[in-house]
């Protein structure tokens, strides 16, 4: 709530990037995922859906660190260490997911692969665009 108007705060710059970040990624996994289907059966959109979805996890967990620290107070040093643990973590899990559904023969290694990579720059190209948007929309009219 905003102080004495009794309206909800607007949403951040950050809030509103992530949302385009999501549903950019959503959009391409779904687009992905036919494209996959049309061309190369169920496998290839399992493969497709597999990786834009562990990538979506993945980047989408990068906020765990700062939510720690903002939640428990930490020296610079710890910092550093909680984010390189917490990214290792994150980075071994995605690694057992990939080897999991490989030895499951559940995926088309091209598929997954180029899945991952378009996932990644959707996520990172929604991201920058939500925040221009965001920014931009949040500066007009400010003295």
């Amino acid at each position: 709530m905003t102080a004495g108007s009794g309206q909800p705060a607007p949403p951040s710059v950050a809030s509103r990037a992530m949302r385009v970040a999501r549903w950019s990624i959503l959009a391409v996994g779904a687009a992905g995922a036919a494209l996959g289907w049309a061309l190369s059966g169920p496998a290839a959109a399992v493969s497709v859906v597999l990786g834009v979805a562990l990538v979506a996890a993945f980047l989408a967990t990068g906020a765990v660190p700062g939510l720690v620290a903002d939640a428990v107070p930490v020296r610079a040093g710890a910092g550093v260490g909680l984010l390189l643990l917490t990214y290792t973590l994150r980075l071994a899990l995605a690694l057992a997911v990939i080897r999991v559904a490989a030895r499951a023969e559940l995926l088309e290694p091209r598929w997954f692969g180029m899945s991952v990579l378009v996932g990644a720059a959707a996520w990172v190209g929604g991201l920058f665009a939500g925040w221009v948007r965001a920014d931009r929309t949040s500066t007009i009219g400010a003295p």
